[in-house]
C-alpha cells in the first residue's frame, strides 16, 4: 500500500497550484455556496488568508527561501482537515445541511491533497 501511495503523490508543482486554488475557493465559498452568515463565512475566509500564507512560506516561488517546512505544511493540511469536519458540531451550525456539507466536503479535499502532497523528498531536486 505504501508503496502505491508513494507513486500516487502530487509533484510540488501540482500541490503548489491545488493549494492556491483551495485559497481562492475558500475565499469565495460564502457566495458560492450561500454559507450562513457568521462562523461558516469567517472561517473560510480566516483559513483562505491563513493557507495562502502557509502556502507561500512553504513551497515558495523559484528564488524564495522556504521558511516553513514542508512536513510542517502537510501536518497543517491535515489539523485543517480534522477541524473542518469537527467545525458543523464544535461551533453549533451543524444544523444547516449547504454549510454542514460544505465543511465536510472541504475536510475532504484537505484530507485528501494531505494524503496525496508532495513531501520533502519529492521537492529536494538538484
Amino acid at each position: 500500500m505504501a508503496a502505491s501511495l508513494s507513486k500516487a503523490q502530487l509533484s510540488t508543482r501540482v500541490h503548489v497550484y491545488v493549494d492556491y486554488t483551495l485559497v481562492v475557493l475558500l475565499a469565495f465559498a460564502p457566495a458560492l455556496f450561500h454559507l450562513s452568515r457568521g462562523a461558516p463565512r469567517l472561517i473560510c475566509y480566516v483559513l483562505a488568508v491563513v493557507h495562502f500564507f502557509v502556502t507561500f512560506a512553504s513551497l515558495p516561488p523559484q528564488g524564495v527561501d522556504r521558511s516553513l517546512p514542508l512536513p510542517v505544511h502537510r501536518w497543517l493540511e491535515l489539523a485543517t482537515a480534522v477541524a473542518l469536519a469537527a467545525s458543523p458540531w464544535l461551533l453549533a451550525f451543524s444544523h444547516d445541511e449547504s454549510d454542514r456539507n460544505f465543511f465536510l466536503g472541504a475536510s475532504t479535499v484537505f484530507f485528501v491533497v494531505w494524503l496525496l502532497g508532495a513531501t520533502e523528498s519529492v521537492t529536494r531536486r538538484r
